[in-house]
């Protein structure tokens, strides 16, 4: 019995000779702890300033923003005086989709029609979610006006309704995976009842239409449709809506747009927070002016009333009525830049100078 124990105790000193030495609570927490798996991270390249970064995009290197130009002529009748209308353009997208290589969501329209050559219709359209909803209003509301506004006499009234109803019936031509879109427009038209044109302007969204006389003097500017904005915050409350975090359910922030029909239940037109019905005006032209007109790419780093005073300088200040519209293009364009190489949001700008060349014969 003595032998036995004593095999024992010796089997068990070599035991504990060959453990290694443990506190009795380390070895107690080291048997209990078991290490989860941990994949060693991986390296990606540095995006938290995508603007440092843009050097690298050889292929996708920002181009000077695209720049067009047209002018259009109105003659004389015994009614009108003759007009000339000078337009420039231009656009170029933001960082975003020039990292991401994705599509401008921006879209413009400028023309006038063929049974209505004495009207010109100009406007900015800024997509969400796609440029689809841009491109179809870009299209489909200038078709809808000449076929509304086909009329011998023209009233306010009646231009102000059919800039309503053409935003609401292209609505109905947009799909649900479409997206939304802005939308701010400016009509030039012959009003008979004033004897002189007139400009009828509708906008929803946070685009903007500015209208100036050329010493910059503001006659007109269009509402901002934010959720940001006192007005509109009611008048959603007032639909049954929602603002979150400054955004229109938390999402969106603007609060009128076409289309976004995932927003409205996917029914367009319906009576919601979310409208597509626009807030119009109009303003007779009783001398030389210029309309400013710019998605919020610009209007997010720029004033209305700095933006008129740069216009109103350059047209000032050069040779011809064309280079001052390019002139101010090109500096509104690197204000929207904010000293980067390419604006963070897309950015499009529309300026228009109408001028008399002559008076009512």
């Amino acid at each position: 019995m003595c032998t036995r124990k004593i095999l024992l105790l010796l089997t068990g000193m070599i035991g504990l000779a060959n453990t290694p030495h443990t506190t009795g609570m380390d070895n107690k927490r080291k048997q209990s702890r078991t290490q989860p798996f941990r994949p060693k991270p991986l390296t990606l390249p540095k995006r938290s300033i995508p603007v440092v970064e843009i050097g690298e995009y050889e292929e996708e290197r920002i181009s000077s923003p695209l720049l067009a130009k047209h002018t259009f002529q109105f003659d004389a009748n015994n009614t009108f005086p003759a007009l000339q209308v000078t337009c420039c353009t231009l656009t170029n997208r933001g960082i975003r989709h020039i990292l991401e290589k994705t599509p401008l969501e921006d879209r413009h329209a400028i023309q006038t029609a063929e049974h209505l050559p004495t009207h010109l219709f100009c406007g900015v359209f800024d997509g969400h979610n796609g440029y689809r909803a841009a491109e179809i209003a870009a299209k489909e509301i200038p078709q809808e006006l000449t076929q509304q506004l086909a009329v011998d006499k023209l009233q306010t009234d009646t231009v102000e309704q059919a800039l309503c109803d053409s935003f609401l019936k292209t609505e109905k031509k947009i799909a649900i995976d479409d997206g939304g879109t802005t939308a701010t427009i400016a009509y030039l038209w012959p009003n008979t009842e004033k004897n002189n044109y007139v400009i009828s302007v509708a906008n929803a969204g946070d685009s903007r239409t500015l209208i100036s006389n050329v010493d910059g003097t503001m006659l007109l500017e269009t509402h901002d449709h934010k959720a940001t904005d006192p007005k509109e915050e009611q008048r959603v409350t007032d639909a049954g809506g929602v603002v979150l975090r400054n955004r229109l359910f938390g999402t969106l922030s603007v609060t009128r747009s076409i289309g976004d029909l995932a927003h409205k239940g996917g029914n367009c037109c319906s009576p919601t927070s979310l409208i597509a019905l626009p807030e119009t005006n109009t303003l007779a032209i009783n001398n030389n002016c210029f309309i400013i007109q710019a998605s919020d790419g610009l209007w997010d780093h720029e004033s209305s009333d700095n933006a008129t005073a740069l216009v109103a300088n350059e047209l000032a200040r050069s040779t011809s009525s064309q280079a001052g519209l390019e002139n101010a293009a090109q500096l509104l364009y690197k204000r929207a830049c904010n000293g980067n190489d390419a604006p963070l949001d897309d950015v499009t700008i529309v300026i228009s100078f109408i001028e008399r060349t002559n008076t009512a014969l």
